[in-house]
């Protein structure tokens, strides 16, 4: 009766997985090679014509070394930074860094920019790895008081800091930049 009911089961999960991995052969490749070697690994019909093969050991240990390598490769594509992860992640470092500059020449100042340009003109630097001023948002607030500065990231997401943000009434001006 157990026997029986891995059959069933061998049957099933491996015709799913033979067929997903076909479907999947051109869309994702990595993903298909997975599939199909969990089907030939599970599927009784292949599964017993390898086994009377005369190499069925070796044949057993590349399609186990071919399903194990593509979980470890697949699990390695997922962690590994995209490109616009990466430009993601340099845009907060520049908000960042630009926040810093801008704070100090408020602080200096008495009074905020009232742009980069401004901020830029004074002599301000940061190490910015890449920066694109248009890719930029920045604005005085409160006649001087603070800034904020924001970028768009890949997601659409805006990412905003005030420079100095001491005052809990222009937080609002962290989600809405652009609000009055």
């Amino acid at each position: 009766m157990k026997r029986k009911i891995l059959t069933i089961l061998g049957w099933l999960l491996g015709l799913g997985a033979l067929i997903g991995g076909a479907q999947l052969l051109f869309s994702n490749p990595l993903k298909a090679i997975y599939f199909i070697s969990f089907g030939i690994m599970i599927f009784p019909p292949i599964s017993s014509l390898i086994s009377k093969a005369s190499y069925a050991k070796w044949i057993k240990l590349i399609v186990g070394l071919l399903f194990f390598g593509s979980i470890i490769t697949q699990v390695y594509l997922e962690q590994k930074p995209s490109p616009e992860k990466e430009m993601d992640s340099i845009k907060r470092s520049n908000v960042n860094i630009t926040k810093q500059i801008a704070r100090d020449y408020c602080r200096k100042n008495k009074k905020c920019a009232s742009s980069l340009d401004e901020l830029f003109k004074s002599g301000a630097t940061g190490p910015y790895e890449s920066f694109r001023v248009e890719d930029y948002f920045y604005r005085s607030i409160d006649d001087g008081k603070d800034c904020v500065i924001s970028t768009i990231l890949s997601t659409k997401e805006v990412y905003s800091e005030l420079c100095i943000g001491e005052n809990l009434e222009y937080i609002k001006y962290l989600k809405y930049p652009n609000t009055k």
